[in-house]
């Protein structure tokens, strides 16, 4: 991340995006993606002996805890409202061809990783021919991403970079691409043979602003989930591997002999496992015992688990193995993930941000023709918790008619994903039942009516 006086970017220059680029670090992403993936330190553990055990076990809790985060986080999907029944339909249909749940889920993972997630926004024709809003999430490790932000205090995004090296297969020649994302243009530049780079491309854009979207995990310090506790995991590995090692030891003990002859060399003591004292004295008789390490299992135990409690509990995840917290009460339950719960609410209001930011700036290419207000699409998150379905909604029907909270409010209750559009299907219901019974009613009435004339003074009239 950079920050950069708007004046600086008017004009976009070669010399601009080479020195952002020289200056951009990306091995902080890098970590996270290996430890996130096992890549851990223990792999790398080699000891001076090498024929001593050398177990290299990885315990990835860095993963656990990232899906862990994201899963309770974004496991269900955002819903969206408005009162604009014909703007919310416009939004619903693009997130549709987008799959933006999908796309959602994968920022979060991006969040959780690496401490902020990156989309991009462009346009692209449908099959009518029509150019519709596109958005895609950017993997950190597969583009290189800078965002250069102004120095105003509402921290502005002015411009974004992506930027990779290309080698041609044909040839074997290698290029420099730079795409650079402003304001109203999107630029591609490219450096050869470490010359200057030059531009290939340029293309207007209607998005209003900086078609990069960005999303932070827990604020702009770019902080993962697993950051924190990464050297905890390391020392969980090497004390599991330890353990490995040490067993590995007692099982395969030196025997210890002594008044024999032909003492074996270094080496082969070692391959056979056998250390020789050589010969006793003449009153001492030849003998040989096994020579076995005593292991403190239990401090050793002890130690993992407490490494192990710290790790979750620095990280704000429950232990899920507990069998007490199966058999928690819902109020029981709610106490135990309270810092999970925290920090999901964290998460969200940071990345209700990048949310509104992505709709705004459809809704600017929407508003070439239209006229919308993008603050009137309502954003729900759902925690992604087990509960008690039959017994939340037996709440909701006995508070009915009781006038202390609205139908919105018990449909929510009910566990109902969009209380709106539930209430118009009511509604529609309730208009066609009417409509039905009407007819019925004057079905009746007609075939009455109509029995009536057919009769005299009670008696059925025949007709011819």
């Amino acid at each position: 991340m950079f920050r950069l006086d708007k004046s600086q970017i008017e004009v976009i220059v070669p010399g601009i995006i080479e020195t952002l680029i020289y200056k951009h670090d990306t091995k902080r992403e890098e970590k996270m993606h290996k430890y996130y993936l096992g890549e851990h330190k223990i792999l790398d553990r080699k000891f001076a002996d090498e024929s001593k055990p050398n177990n290299k076990i990885v315990a990835n809790w860095c993963e656990y805890i990232s899906d862990q985060h994201v899963g309770y986080f974004m496991g269900k999907p955002v819903v969206y409202s408005s009162k604009n029944k014909e703007y919310m339909q416009e939004i619903q249909d693009i997130y549709d061809s987008n799959d933006e749940q999908k796309i959602n889920y994968e920022i979060a993972e991006q969040c959780s990783r690496y401490g902020y997630g990156v989309e991009i926004l462009y346009t692209k024709e449908n099959q009518s021919g029509k150019k519709e809003p596109r958005f895609r999430p950017l993997p950190l490790i597969e583009n290189n991403i800078i965002l250069v932000f102004d120095n105003s205090v509402e921290e502005n995004l002015i411009l974004a970079i992506r930027y990779w090296e290309n080698e041609d297969v044909l040839d074997d020649s290698k290029s420099l691409h730079a795409y650079v994302y402003s304001e109203h243009i999107n630029y591609h530049f490219i450096q050869k043979d470490n010359e200057e780079f030059f531009l290939e491309s340029e293309e207007a854009h209607g998005y209003g602003e900086v078609p990069v979207n960005y999303y932070w995990n827990k604020g702009s310090q770019l902080k993962s989930d697993f950051e924190g506790i990464i050297t905890l995991n390391e020392s969980y590995e090497a004390l599991v591997s330890d353990d490995v090692n040490e067993s590995e030891s007692s099982t395969d003990a030196i025997l210890k002999v002594w008044g024999i002859d032909n003492i074996p060399e270094t080496q082969e003591m070692k391959e056979k496992r056998l250390l020789n004292f050589g010969k006793v004295e003449k009153d001492e008789k030849a003998d040989a015992e096994w020579l076995i390490k005593n292991i403190n299992s239990e401090w050793k135990e002890n130690q993992k688990n407490r490494t192990k409690k710290d790790i979750l509990d620095l990280s704000k995840v429950p232990d899920m193995t507990d069998k007490s917290f199966a058999e928690s009460s819902g109020v029981a339950l709610e106490r135990r993930i309270l810092p999970l719960e925290n920090t999901r609410s964290t998460k969200e209001r940071y990345f209700k941000e990048g949310l509104q930011r992505r709709i705004r700036m459809i809704t600017n290419i929407l508003n070439i023709s239209k006229k919308y207000d993008y603050l009137d699409i309502d954003i729900k998150f759902q925690r992604n918790l087990p509960t008690d379905t039959q017994t939340d909604i037996a709440n909701a029907v006995a508070l009915v008619g009781t006038n202390i909270a609205s139908m919105q409010t018990l449909r929510k209750m009910a566990h109902i994903e969009d209380p709106a559009y539930e209430k118009e299907l009511i509604e529609h219901e309730n208009e066609e039942y009417i409509r039905l019974n009407v007819k019925d009613d004057i079905d009746e009435q007609n075939n009455g009516t109509i029995k009536e004339a057919h009769t005299t003074n009670g008696e059925e009239v025949k007709q011819a």
